[in-house]
């Protein structure tokens, strides 16, 4: 019984690959045999390699951005600069009155003999 099923499977596989092997039209195309090979690959790269291009794209992205934030940061400085300026223009400071005091100062306490 284990030799027939041995002599049956090993034809069903000789016979499998027999019809694998063999093209649909019998012979082959020489145009389509041309087209079909495919250009050598490149060289797969490393690991290393990727996350080392990972970390530079995202250096560079983070440089971008710490200049855009420092241009936003000056021009920020400066509005509030002209703000100022204006503020000052429109309504001069108030003069101290006559009446208000200063605020008293604290006199450190007297020493005890």
């Amino acid at each position: 019984m284990r030799k027939t099923a041995a002599m049956i499977l090993s034809l069903f596989l000789m016979s499998g690959t027999a019809f694998a092997d063999t093209p649909k039209d019998g012979d082959p195309q020489p145009a389509q045999t041309a087209k079909s090979k495919k250009p050598a690959k490149k060289p797969a790269k490393s690991a290393t390699a990727i996350l080392a291009e990972q970390v530079e794209a995202l250096r560079q992205s983070m440089e971008a951005n710490n200049n855009r934030l420092d241009n936003c940061r000056t021009s920020w400085r400066s509005a509030t600069r002209k703000l100022a300026t204006q503020r000052m223009q429109l309504q001069p400071p108030m003069p101290r009155l006559a009446t208000q005091r200063p605020k008293p100062r604290l006199r450190p306490a007297a020493r005890r003999r």
